[in-house]
């Protein structure tokens, strides 16, 4: 997720691609494809399978910051916004989820 936050895209397809041939079963798996989302449908496929996911597991905050990149993706940015800043709580030393969290609410 680190490549992608310095925009290296090519990197961060190899990373996932590793992680999902592992298993497609393993959690970061999934995670992976979210991020690998680029149609509409993937996303809105990627959107109810990270909804899902958060029920079962929702002390993973990695799965609450793809839901936010999704919703934004989606253009639903007070839902986005909503979504990022309840990641913040989860992970209140990053302070750089403020901006994508400002970001959303001015959109």
């Amino acid at each position: 997720m680190a490549a992608i936050h310095e925009k290296k895209f090519a990197k961060a397809e190899g990373y996932f691609d590793s992680a999902i041939q592992v298993s497609e079963d393993f959690l970061y798996s999934k995670i992976s494809q979210g991020y690998m989302a680029r149609t509409d449908e993937e996303i809105n496929n990627a959107l109810q399978s990270v909804d899902s996911l958060i029920q079962n597991n929702p002390e993973i905050a990695d799965l609450i910051l793809l839901k936010g990149y999704l919703l934004q993706s989606t253009k639903q940015y007070q839902a986005a916004a909503e979504t990022f800043t309840e990641y913040s709580v989860k992970r209140p030393k990053e302070s750089s989820i403020l901006f994508f969290i400002a970001q959303n609410f001015i959109r």
